[in-house]
This record gives structure tokens, C-alpha cells and sequence, in this order.
């Protein structure tokens, strides 16, 4: 994938390395604790958007002909909401 078929994918490869790096900047530092953490009883926690987050990377990954399958799909599925009986997986 670092050779584009197009060229709106020079583009669209850059900004996607970048969101990459900031996202795992934006996670740093966060404990586990206050990644399990929803305001007030009503949001969804950190570790559920970045479950959400990630099954959306893949689905793109999908549509540019990548087949590899995020682990943990079934938990995130087309945004499927927070369940508070599962055990989310680790930030780690």
C-alpha cells in the first residue's frame, strides 16, 4: 500500500499514517482504570471509542482490499453499543 493506484490515495495514505500517530499519542498516559470511566453513567468509555474507532479503520482497510479481520469485531460492529457485561479488552 505505499505505492497508490491512484492518485486521490496520495492523499488519503498520508493523512491516515498521521491520524495513526496522533491517535496513539492522544492514548498515552491514559491508565486503565480511567479508560473503563463513562461521564456521569452516560458515555461510552475510552476503551469502547477506541474499540469503535479501530473496527472502523478495518472496515476502511476492507474497502482498499485488505483482508486482514479486527480481533475484536463483535464487540464493535457497525458501532454496536456499549455492552457493561463484557470484559473490553486491554488499551494494551
Amino acid at each position: 500500500m505505499d505505492t497508490p493506484k491512484s492518485k486521490k490515495l496520495d492523499i488519503i495514505i498520508p493523512a491516515y499514517r498521521g491520524h495513526s500517530q496522533n491517535f496513539l499519542m492522544v492514548l498515552d498516559g491514559i491508565s486503565e482504570e480511567n479508560a473503563l470511566k463513562r461521564i456521569e453513567g452516560r458515555t461510552n468509555h475510552i476503551v469502547w471509542m477506541v474499540g469503535n474507532f479501530l473496527d472502523m479503520r478495518y472496515a476502511l482497510g476492507n474497502i482498499f482490499g485488505i483482508s486482514e479481520e479486527f480481533e475484536y469485531k463483535d464487540f464493535f460492529f457497525q458501532g454496536k453499543a456499549l455492552d457493561e457485561t463484557i470484559k473490553y479488552p486491554s488499551l494494551q
